[in-house]
């Protein structure tokens, strides 16, 4: 309840798209990693709950006759359930652990950089990510809030990775 309260309370970036590389890249491999930890931890937790999905072997493994008793195959078992819960909780921790990470990751990681333009005019270059164009004005996102610039009195434009300050 706690979880869902808290995830539903704070909200950030919900696609890893939107992050950098190689950030984006990490985070994919972190939710893998999650997801396989997940898997096996429910797995072995089955496991360590339930048994194993086999029928048990009540022959001596030293001479291979049914002397062993049904008290050493439940020793045998509960050492083994044991070892399976410790290992399941241990992995599920992990998957917690690694869900949280990506999720901080997606949430506070760098930001994928959108296109600039430059466009070079009379007054100097504007720099910025286009908002929108119409009737001959084009509309640039810049570091300072929006600026409109008139096409017709451009000189020139280019695609840039950044604009710089």
């Amino acid at each position: 309840m706690a979880g869902l309260i808290g995830f539903g309370l704070v909200k950030g970036r919900s696609d890893i798209g939107e992050l950098a590389s190689p950030y984006d890249a990490f985070v994919g491999c972190v939710l893998l990693t999650a997801l396989i930890a997940g898997t096996v931890a429910a797995l072995l937790l089955l496991r360590a709950a339930h048994g194993r999905p086999l029928a048990a072997d009540l022959r001596d493994p030293r001479t291979g006759h049914g002397s062993g008793s049904p008290t050493d195959a439940d020793h045998t078992e509960t050492l083994l359930a044991a070892r399976a819960l410790a290992w399941g909780l241990t992995l599920a921790l992990t998957c917690t652990a690694l869900l949280v990470t990506a999720v901080g990751m997606t949430w506070y990681g760098p930001t994928r950089t959108k296109p600039s333009i430059e466009v070079v005019t009379p007054a100097g270059p504007r720099c910025g990510s286009v908002v929108r164009i119409a009737a001959g004005r084009l509309t640039l996102k810049t570091s300072t809030g929006e600026i409109t610039v008139d096409l017709e009195r451009a000189d020139g434009m280019r695609a840039v990775e950044s604009c710089a300050p």
